[in-house]
């Protein structure tokens, strides 16, 4: 049925529907939202559809969300790379490298999906963006004296010893909080001591995403979101669809969806022949 309805073939769904499984997708979300919602990715970043399922299988597995849930993962993905200059695949990879940091700092995908999209907005992608947002989760809490001392100056370490980084509870607060906090902190120094003093923070990797969340601040992050939630995977590929190009890609596939249901209705009738034809040679061996 997707194979007739989309753009891909049923081998190519089938292809996509394996990768969910592989990712601890359930059969009955499969056949809800999940197989569809990673075609529309597959059709929305002009990817195969085996690396759209394994993307959206990737996410639910470091966030821990459900096969509900492909759907939305699908749409983020989606508006991040429209609301940015990322390709699907740039999302992909900043993903596998801040995944896991994220999601153990507290961090939800919908936080993590809008900063790797800032950083692509400034230029910043794939395994940078996510290897810097990684390391600046990483350095949250001061270790070294340098550290300390800038964190204190900068009144994110308060005198109680509170981390503004963090709430009450001990878990990180949001990524947009996060950057409000690195904004209003570096909003009165110069560029020079902005540079300087998030490098000493963070370090010289991660610095890129501090600044670049500094700069974004709060607003940044709410106007990503406004954007990103424009738009839908299925929106948006049926936008990229939407000429020769992509009505010739929906012949080729509801073709080989054809072949694919022609092959299982003849495929029984030419056994029973090749059998029968086996049959014959057997019975004729001792004569010659």
């Amino acid at each position: 049925q997707l194979g007739k309805d989309t753009s891909f073939s049923a081998s190519d769904a089938a292809k996509g529907i394996e990768e969910l499984v592989k990712g601890g997708v359930s059969i009955a979300d499969i056949m809800g939202r999940a197989a569809l919602a990673s075609l529309n990715l597959a059709a929305a970043g002009a990817i195969d559809l085996a690396s759209a399922a394994e993307i959206a299988a990737n996410a639910m597995s470091q966030f821990g969300l459900k096969g509900t849930d492909v759907a939305h993962v699908s749409d983020l993905i989606a508006g991040a790379a429209n609301a940015s200059s990322l390709s699907v695949m740039d999302f992909k990879i900043s993903l596998a490298q801040v995944g896991a940091v994220a999601n153990l700092a507290g961090q939800s995908f919908d936080d993590t999906a809008q900063a790797i999209a800032v950083m692509g907005a400034a230029g910043i992608k794939g395994s940078d963006a996510g290897t810097s947002l990684k390391t600046m989760l990483m350095n949250l809490t001061p270790a070294t004296d340098a550290q300390v001392a800038v964190f204190g100056k900068l009144g994110i370490t308060l005198k109680d010893g509170s981390n503004r980084f963090f709430d009450a509870t001990g878990k990180a607060r949001s990524m947009a909080e996060i950057a409000q906090i690195l904004n209003v902190a570096t909003e009165n120094l110069t560029e020079q001591e902005k540079l300087r003093n998030l490098e000493i923070m963070f370090g010289s990797d991660a610095m890129r995403a501090a600044a670049i969340m500094a700069k974004a601040g709060a607003e940044g992050f709410e106007t990503m979101a406004a954007s990103m939630s424009k738009v839908s995977a299925a929106s948006v590929a049926a936008e990229r669809l939407n000429n020769v190009k992509g009505s010739l890609e929906q012949l080729k596939g509801s073709l080989d969806t054809a072949a694919v249901m022609l092959g299982s209705v003849f495929l029984p009738i030419l056994k029973r022949l090749v059998d029968g034809l086996t049959g014959m040679v057997n019975a004729a061996m001792p004569w010659i």
